[in-house]
C-alpha cells in the first residue's frame, strides 16, 4: 500500500528512468538492461511489486531524396522477426503515404493502406534478425512524414547494446508508463482469481 496516488508514482517512476538515461546511457559503449530499469522502476515505491518492461528499438536515417538508393542499417542486436515497421513516406509515382516492415522471413515488404486495406506494392530488402541488419533496396523517396525516417523494432534480447559510433538511449517522448493494480498482494485466498498476467513481450 502507499499514500501515494497513481499520477505522483507515475511521474516519481518516469523522473528516474531520466535520471538512467541521463547518468548511464546516452554514451558509447553502454548496454540497456531491462533488468535494471526493473530495479529502478520497483525501488521507487513500496507498492511496486512486479514490472514488465517492453521495449522497442528505433533507429534513425535521413533519407536520400528524390534519388534511387539502397540502405543498409546495422541495428547491432538480434530481433524479433515480424516487428519491422518504418515512419511514413511517399516515393515516387505513388500519391499514398508508405511503409516498410518484414514479414517475418527475412523479408522487407513496401506497402502502403489503401481503403483502410494494408496493399503490398512490392519486396524491398532483406532482413537478417540474428545479425540485426537491414538492407532496404533501391527506393527513390520524395518526401518523409517525419524529418527523419524512422525504423521500430522490438529486440530479441533483454539488453540493448550500442556499436561502433552509435549510443543507446531512453526516447522520452515515446516512454509511458502503465500502472496496474496487483489484488494478490492483499492476502485474500481467492485474489488469484483475478491475477493479471502481462506478457512480457508485444
Amino acid at each position: 500500500a502507499t499514500a501515494k496516488t497513481s499520477d505522483t508514482i507515475r511521474t516519481d517512476i518516469i523522473t528516474a528512468l531520466r535520471a538512467y538515461n541521463l547518468n548511464d546511457l546516452q554514451k558509447f559503449n553502454r548496454i540497456f538492461r531491462q533488468s535494471t530499469v526493473s530495479r529502478i522502476v520497483e525501488s521507487v515505491d513500496p507498492s511496486i511489486v512486479s514490472t514488465v518492461p517492453r521495449v522497442k528499438m528505433y533507429r534513425s536515417l535521413t533519407p536520400v531524396y528524390n534519388k534511387d538508393y539502397t540502405y543498409f542499417i546495422n541495428v547491432g542486436n538480434p530481433f524479433t522477426a515480424g516487428t519491422i515497421l518504418s515512419s511514413g513516406f511517399y516515393i515516387e509515382n505513388n500519391v499514398n503515404v508508405c511503409y516498410i516492415d518484414d514479414d517475418g522471413a527475412g523479408n522487407l515488404h513496401l506497402f502502403t493502406t489503401i481503403a483502410g486495406v494494408r496493399t503490398v506494392l512490392r519486396q524491398v530488402g532483406t532482413v537478417d534478425y540474428t545479425a540485426g541488419t537491414l538492407q532496404i533496396d533501391t527506393l527513390n523517396i520524395v518526401r518523409s512524414i517525419e524529418t527523419e525516417l524512422r525504423i521500430a523494432i522490438t529486440p530479441s534480447s533483454a539488453d540493448v547494446i550500442s556499436i561502433y559510433n552509435q549510443i543507446v538511449a531512453i526516447d522520452e517522448a515515446r516512454l509511458k508508463v502503465n500502472l496496474i493494480v496487483d489484488e494478490t498482494t492483499n492476502g485474500r485466498s481467492l485474489v488469484g482469481n483475478k491475477f493479471q498476467f502481462t506478457p512480457s513481450r508485444i
